[in-house]
């Protein structure tokens, strides 16, 4: 998932600032946040969606 993740980001020139992993138990349904540079273009967001086992995806903005 975080290589599928960076490849796809990598590629539309958006660079990752950081990244946050996480689950509630071993084996579980995993967590990620990924901070980025500059915001991710509609496209790409829908890409990320559509990686198998990536269950929900969203943008926030602070």
């Amino acid at each position: 998932m975080i290589g599928q993740i960076g490849m796809l980001l990598g590629r539309n020139g958006v660079n990752i600032a950081g990244m946050q992993l996480g689950r509630q138990q071993r084996g579980g349904r995993a967590v990620a946040v990924v901070n980025v540079d500059d915001s991710i273009p509609g496209p790409v967001l829908d890409e990320i969606r559509h990686i198998p086992n990536i269950v929900y995806a969203k943008l926030a903005r602070v």
